[in-house]
């Protein structure tokens, strides 16, 4: 069994800086109620403004192969 070690509560002089009287935010209110409305206001997305992608094929149509003798691999 170990005995317990007693721990020491150190105790140093140390001034903490004093809070402003200033808020760091502004008041904050919600706009105006909008019936049918939830979150946002709706918008069109920017569309052909930014680049697609998906159009072409990264990988040609590869099948799967029988494994062939000596290999650890199908290709």
């Amino acid at each position: 069994m170990v005995a317990p070690t007693k721990t020491k509560e150190a105790q140093h002089d140390v001034t903490f800086a004093e809070g402003g009287d200033q808020h760091m935010f502004g008041q904050q209110a919600a706009g105006p109620d909008t019936p049918g409305n939830t979150g946002k206001d709706q918008k069109g997305a920017p569309g052909a403004k930014f680049a697609a992608g998906g159009s072409g094929k990264m990988f040609g149509y590869t099948p799967s192969q029988p494994q062939q003798p000596g290999r650890t691999s199908a290709r």
